[in-house]
């Protein structure tokens, strides 16, 4: 509604100067869309002070939500690397007992 008021009026000041010569109408016709949507304004401070609030709001929940998605993979790629260094720790442990002759089943086992 605001942003109509508006446009009516702006389009309606650029006419009138244009087409009528109005040199003078062009200012007053400004001053008064802005009364318009300022009044437009304060009456509705209220409804806009709350879509401001849920829209900060959102924001930050997204911004939450990307960090912890963030933090997600950082842990998936941790994870990662330690079942690689474990598993690369457990064969080097089994060929070092394999090649020392200190075979045992759990060691067997653990290798497979």
């Amino acid at each position: 509604m605001i942003k109509q008021s508006l446009c009516r009026s702006g389009f309606h000041t650029v006419q009138m100067v244009t087409t009528f010569g109005m040199p003078e109408i062009g200012p007053w016709l400004s001053d008064r869309a802005y009364e318009i949507a300022l009044t437009h304004i304060r009456n509705n401070r209220e409804a806009i002070d709350k879509i401001v609030e849920i829209l900060l709001e959102k924001e930050t929940i997204t911004e939450i939500s990307a960090e912890l998605q963030r933090e997600r993979q950082k842990n998936a790629e941790l994870i990662e690397r330690i079942s690689i260094l474990e598993a690369q720790i457990l064969k080097r442990d089994n060929n070092s007992l394999l090649s020392n002759g200190q075979v045992s089943i759990l060691a067997i086992v653990n290798y497979y």
